[in-house]
């Protein structure tokens, strides 16, 4: 990819074109960091436990800082690079992920360019819908149970009363 980069002083003088420098041709374009995907992404809804938030940007970052924000409550994440694609970077939201309740939730980000060391920040929602803390088993185990006993309840008072001997 080339971009056309023009001298700056073709437009400050009103001399004829032919007397300033020629246009310049260049290999990149020369355009700062940015965000191209996000997971979960933008306005998603979570519906299995969420341990990471991954953000893939258009080139590598040097550092970078990712906060869920809830309430007015940040989880702060541990943060890895990628060193396969340092454009690629997983937030592990670690021992806070328990603690994560159903709601809308703000993905803030900062990170700086390893290419430029430019800065640059945004923020996204998603909704997260926890998976119920009760294991499916025991749910099924419990309603088991209750239907054991009512099943009881009802035979045992289809029984026929016996009589009491007094003495």
């Amino acid at each position: 990819m080339t971009a056309l980069i023009l001298h700056p002083t073709v437009f400050a003088h009103t001399e004829p074109l032919e007397s300033h420098p020629k246009p310049v041709a260049v290999d990149a374009v020369l355009v700062h960091t940015e965000l191209v995907e996000s997971h979960p992404g933008v306005g998603e809804v979570v519906e299995k436990r969420l341990e990471t938030i991954e953000l893939i940007f258009t080139e590598a970052t040097a550092e970078i800082t990712i906060i869920l924000i809830k309430d007015n409550v940040e989880y702060h994440l541990r943060v890895e690079i990628s060193r396969e694609n340092p454009a690629r970077v997983v937030g592990h939201i670690d021992s806070d992920a328990d603690e994560l309740t159903e709601g809308v939730y703000q993905v803030l980000w900062r990170a700086r360019s390893a290419v430029d060391n430019h800065s640059i920040s945004g923020s996204y929602n998603f909704e997260y819908q926890p998976p119920s803390s009760i294991p499916y088993e025991l749910i099924i185990s419990g309603i088991l149970t209750v239907l054991a006993i009512i099943v009881g309840i009802l035979v045992y008072r289809r029984l026929p009363a016996r009589e009491t001997v007094s003495r």
